[in-house]
This record gives structure tokens, C-alpha cells and sequence, in this order.
């Protein structure tokens, strides 16, 4: 009896440990779609105030770089304080130059190629994902910012991957 009992035993502890290593991963994979829904539903709200700013969308349809960057400076400081948003860019409506890096003022002018503000430019709507840029890797989300019914460009944030996954690993353990 003793003897069948440790044969059962070890041909169903690998199982177990396996299934429940599996459960732990499914459980894990779920938490991080949530936190992610979540960040990117925030991040949106945020941008969209962002982009009805006044002083915001009249400094980027003047194309005033040292304008734009002292209006965003500031708030840009309390959204990265406040809620871990690291990276904020505007970008050009047509070459799809970046404009202005709020966090990297001295870096602009490149052509940016990310899916994420490709997909917002192609539809011209808010787009969400996970992109490694110049700076970092991150979870970003961009959208077109209009005035008058005249696109300007579209605005992105980001923040950046390390934060959101120490967020996961305190709600998961």
C-alpha cells in the first residue's frame, strides 16, 4: 500500500506542480491585460485633455517649439510625478517629424516609425500599445490634435514598461 501510494504520488506531483505553474501564469497574464486596459483608459483621458489645452494647440499650430515646451514643462512634470508619464511627444501632421520630445526638448526632427502613432495617423484616432522608441521601451498612446477643424499633428504619451511591471508584480505578488 505504501509502495503504491509513493508511485501515485510521484506520477501526479509533476502534474499538479505543472497545473497550478499554468494557473499562476494565466492568472499573471491576466493581471497584466488589466493593469494595461487600465493604464491605457487613464493615459487616454489624459491625452484628450491635453489636446483641448488652448495654450497647448495654439503653440503647436504656430509651430513655436520654445512656446509649445514652457506651456507642457510644467504639466508635464506633474504627469510624471503624479501618474508615472514619462514621455510626451508632439508629432508633424505630414513627415511624421517629431516635433517636440516635452521630455527630450534638445531631440527632435526624426521621423518617427512606431505602430502605435502610425496606426493613430492612418485612422486618426486614438491608439494604444507597447513600443520601444528612442529612450525607452513603453507603453505608449497617441492621437490627432485638430483646431479649427485643421489637423495639426498628434500628440503621444508614454510610460515607459519597468514602473507598470513593478505595479503587476505588487498587485500579483
Amino acid at each position: 500500500s505504501a509502495v503504491a501510494s509513493t508511485v501515485l504520488v510521484r506520477a501526479l506531483y509533476p502534474r499538479s506542480s505543472a497545473a497550478a505553474a499554468e494557473e499562476a501564469l494565466h492568472g499573471a497574464a491576466a493581471a497584466y491585460e488589466e493593469l494595461e486596459r487600465q493604464d491605457v483608459a487613464r493615459m487616454a483621458a489624459i491625452v484628450d485633455v491635453l489636446a483641448a489645452n488652448p495654450e497647448i494647440r495654439a503653440a503647436f499650430a504656430a509651430r513655436d517649439r520654445d512656446r509649445l515646451q514652457a506651456v507642457s514643462q510644467p504639466i508635464h512634470q506633474v504627469l510624471k510625478g503624479e501618474h508615472g508619464i514619462g514621455h510626451w511627444n508632439f508629432v508633424d501632421t505630414d513627415t511624421r517629424r517629431m516635433f517636440l520630445r516635452v521630455h527630450l526638448p534638445a531631440k527632435h526632427s526624426d521621423v518617427i516609425e512606431r505602430p502605435t502613432l502610425l496606426k493613430a495617423i492612418e485612422r486618426r484616432e486614438l491608439s494604444a500599445g507597447k513600443e520601444l522608441g528612442k529612450s525607452a521601451f513603453a507603453l505608449r498612446v497617441g492621437k490627432p490634435v485638430s483646431q479649427d477643424g485643421k489637423l495639426l499633428g498628434y500628440l503621444e504619451l508614454g510610460e515607459e514598461i519597468d514602473h507598470f511591471l513593478g505595479r503587476m508584480k505588487q498587485q500579483t505578488g
